[in-house]
């Protein structure tokens, strides 16, 4: 996960692709009730998208105007079913005008994370879907190494890849490139049961790349996702982490 110093807006985009749920949901789906937002200080915007069949078919979560100081769970105004199959996609929007140099993805509150915690039932096994992005891709587009060769880089966290990225001057062809990597190309998925282990019956396993869900242009959703209804008795309530972009870097 990176975001370059002095930009207005920089997205990042994850995704629970369908074969996750595939293997992973009941035949009948799981019911979303809540979500809860989650990223630091620089999030300006966060989208839960649901697609099926390569449609937008609603929200899971929206916050246009997210507020890392104001985080709290938010009820959907109707709960919606994801079945499997169906795709998560979730994009944080970032405003990195008053840093100074790379943000990158960690812990720290000053690193950066794109998460989205789905309230459901019933309980299920899934645990965390996630993806990013190989840590070599970035170095490739700096280096302007486009002809695929495999290289055996250090971990992003090391002294040697920082001191890459660091110097870069972030002219506009790089900045889009690098969007570009964290929006729309493979990423590196996982598909992992609570226990934070592969699901025994998912083809999913970490290291495995996987494409963006294709979709088709989206629909225009304004309602408003909140409500103050009641959620469904506790006795049925779990939740999961279906989407969860950068924590693979720290």
């Amino acid at each position: 996960m990176l975001i370059p110093p002095n930009l207005a807006s920089f997205q990042i985009s994850g995704f629970c692709n369908d074969e996750c749920t595939k293997q992973a949901l009941p035949p009948q789906g799981i019911t979303v009730f809540g979500s809860f937002l989650h990223s630091h200080m620089i999030a300006r915007k966060i989208r839960a998208r649901h697609y099926r069949n390569g449609q937008d078919v609603g929200n899971l979560g929206r916050d246009e105007h997210y507020d890392v100081h104001y985080q709290q769970i938010v009820t959907l105004s109707t709960p919606r079913t994801v079945l499997p199959g169906d795709a998560i996609l979730v994009e944080c929007d970032y405003d990195s005008t008053n840093v100074k140099r790379m943000t990158y993805g960690g812990l720290a509150t000053k690193d950066e994370m794109c998460l989205v915690f789905l309230y459901h039932y019933p309980k299920i096994d899934l645990g965390v879907c996630t993806s990013a992005i190989h840590p070599d891709k970035p170095v490739r587009l700096l280096r302007g190494d486009t002809a695929g060769v495999s290289f055996d880089y250090p971990r992003p966290n090391t002294t040697f890849w920082v001191d890459i990225v660091e110097q870069v001057n972030w002219t506009s062809p790089l900045v889009d490139g690098l969007q570009a990597l964290q929006t729309s190309s493979q990423l590196l998925a996982t598909c992992n049961a609570r226990n934070s282990t592969p699901l025994s019956s998912s083809s999913l396993v970490s290291g495995k790349t996987a494409p963006f869900p294709a979709y088709v242009t989206p629909l225009k959703d304004n309602r408003d996702p909140c409500v103050t209804s009641s959620a469904p008795p506790a006795a049925a309530v779990s939740f999961v982490v279906l989407l969860l972009v950068g924590p693979t870097w720290l």
